[in-house]
């Protein structure tokens, strides 16, 4: 199969708005490259209908898509290949956009030992693989390894002027996850400020209530003798050692 004429050809239907015979062109063309028994061709329309119907808001589908894709790679031997890590970070993105994190997640891990086997770290599909795992944190509201991959994905593209626009799109994204960052931090903080100090006033409550509880508890206790104070004693320990806090039981009766 010609794919030269067939991307031309989608070119064509795209740029004139054509998007709804988009997904039959692209059916058409996956049918012939499977009777001609073409498997890159099919893999690469595979991952083409991947991405149309992850751009026209259709995840879901796109999962399918990918997954097909994935699978035939898988039956060729073809694991090992930088299509297969291109197409793996493809699919991530779909699985991340419908929804599916754990899948996306998994998806970006296999795809790092392929790239480290095809491409330079400061090549550009490095940039989307952070750059889409940034992403995939940010969802997961684990904003500080969001940040992390981002950071890394700028790296690979600061300085390249083809990137400029994306370069600054990824530093806005960052510094406004560092605000919210910082926000987090803060309100914890906060929390934890609000609760010693809280924690500080009940033991200074209890203190003085002991120390109030004390004195009545004095000024009755002086007017009984010897034996009504060994009884008591005797009877208190008695309850408290059965798991029953012999004042709660005092009071009790007091409020009947």
């Amino acid at each position: 199969m010609n794919m030269e004429l067939v991307y031309k050809q989608l070119d064509e239907l795209l740029q004139m708005g054509r998007i709804e015979e988009t997904e039959d062109f692209l059916i058409a063309a996956m049918g012939r490259a499977q009777q001609e028994g073409d498997y890159n061709s099919l893999i690469a329309l595979l991952n083409e209908m991947t991405g149309y119907q992850k751009e026209t808001g259709k995840p879901d589908k796109a999962v399918a898509y990918g997954a097909q894709a994935i699978e035939l790679m898988k039956q060729l031997g073809m694991t090992k290949t930088a299509v297969f890590g291109t197409t793996l970070l493809n699919v991530a993105n779909a699985c991340r956009e419908a929804g599916k994190l754990p899948e996306a997640y998994q998806l970006y891990m296999e795809a790092f030992p392929v790239f480290e086997k095809h491409f330079a770290p400061d090549d550009t599909y490095y940039a989307s693989l952070y750059k889409n795992l940034g992403l995939l944190f940010q969802e997961t509201q684990e904003y500080e390894r969001a940040v992390e991959c981002l950071e890394k994905a700028l790296a690979v593209i600061q300085g390249k002027p083809e990137y400029q626009k994306q370069t600054m799109v990824i530093r806005r994204q960052i510094d406004r996850l560092l605000a919210v960052i910082r926000k987090q931090q803060q309100e914890q903080f906060d929390r934890q400020e609000a609760s010693a100090e809280k924690k500080e006033l009940i033991e200074a409550l209890i203190h003085m209530e002991c120390e109030a509880f004390r004195q009545i508890r004095e000024n009755r206790y002086a007017d009984w003798d010897v034996e009504s104070l060994k009884e008591y004693i005797y009877e208190f320990k008695t309850t408290w050692e059965q798991g029953v806090n012999p004042l709660a039981l005092e009071w009790a009766d007091k409020n009947e």
